[in-house]
């Protein structure tokens, strides 16, 4: 469970070397060297939320090309301001962006489960599978 690494005792050498490996970390566990070996399920949820966000924004994790991974590091690692990715509403149907949003919260106890994930999802592409039926039913049906 969790995206883990073995590190030396010097965490500042560690956060140096892994840092772009770090960007799906979860902010609890980059404030605590000692548990990222460990990593635990609401920090991978936050790793989910991160990919979610690549993929919508078909880029980079945080997609902030002006600052370096390390930078971005220590910025989730120490608040405020929180940063988290930069997601283009109009490209997230709202159900997603609030789903995304609990995923990465700073608290982990506000993250939901994977089960939470799963069933959030379902019910946000409930009829979706229907509808392209439709659809392709109706394209077919469409004469030139």
């Amino acid at each position: 469970m969790g995206l883990c690494f073995n590190y030396s005792s010097n965490a500042n050498l560690f956060f140096r070397l892994f840092t772009p490996e770090l960007l799906w970390t979860s902010p609890e566990l980059l404030r605590d060297p000692e548990t990222i070996n460990k990593g635990t399920q609401k920090g991978d949820v936050f790793s989910f939320a991160i990919i979610m966000a690549q993929l919508i924004g078909r880029g980079p994790p945080y997609n902030m090309p002006d600052m370096t991974a390390q930078q971005i590091i220590g910025k989730v690692r120490k608040p405020p301001p929180l940063c988290r990715p930069k997601i283009s509403i109009s490209d997230v149907p709202p159900a997603y962006m609030q789903l995304i949003k609990r995923a990465w919260s700073e608290q982990p106890e506000v993250r939901p489960s994977f089960d939470e994930l799963n069933q959030q999802i379902k019910a946000a592409n409930r009829g979706k599978d229907r509808l392209e039926l439709y659809l392709v039913s109706f394209y077919g049906s469409v004469r030139l």
